[in-house]
C-alpha cells in the first residue's frame, strides 16, 4: 500500500511504499520522509569497516556504518556515554581517514546479550 506524502519544499504530493525512508521528491528532488526533511548535505556510502576507537581511557571496537564527505556513522561495541559535542580522534586506515570529528548524535542500542553505541560524527 502506498502512502501519500507532501514535499516540505515544493508542497507537491507524491506516493511512496516507504514513508519513513528519506527519498527524493519526484518534483523538486528534495530528500524527505514523513519524519521531515533530510538535513544531510552529502550522500552516504554504506561501508562497514572495523577500527579501534579511543573512548576516554579505553580502546573500544568500532565499525563504520556509512560515510560521507563531511562525516560518518559508527557503531561502537558496548554502552558508552559520549556526549554530543565531544571531539573524537577518528583513525580508519583502510578508508584513509585520520581526522578529528564531533559527535552530533548518539544512541545506545541494547540487545539481549550485548549492546552498542551508535554515533554520527561530523569531521572538523
Amino acid at each position: 500500500m502506498a502512502d501519500e506524502i507532501i514535499c516540505p519544499r515544493c508542497k507537491k504530493e507524491s506516493f511512496t511504499a516507504a514513508p519513513y525512508a528519506y527519498l527524493p521528491c519526484p518534483h523538486c528532488g528534495q530528500s524527505f520522509s514523513m519524519s521531515g526533511m533530510d538535513k544531510r548535505f552529502y550522500p552516504r556510502v554504506y561501508r562497514e569497516v572495523a577500527f579501534s576507537l579511543n573512548v576516554g581511557s579505553e580502546v573500544a571496537s568500532a565499525k563504520t556504518i556509512d560515510i560521507s564527505r563531511d562525516g560518518l556513522g559508527i557503531a561502537v561495541t558496548g554502552t558508552h556515554n559520549i556526549p554530543v559535542g565531544k571531539t573524537l580522534n577518528i583513525y580508519v586506515p583502510e578508508l584513509g581517514i585520520d581526522s578529528k570529528g564531533e559527535v552530533v548524535w548518539q544512541k545506545v542500542l541494547k540487545k539481549e546479550t550485548s549492546s552498542e553505541t551508535r554515533m554520527g560524527i561530523r569531521f572538523h
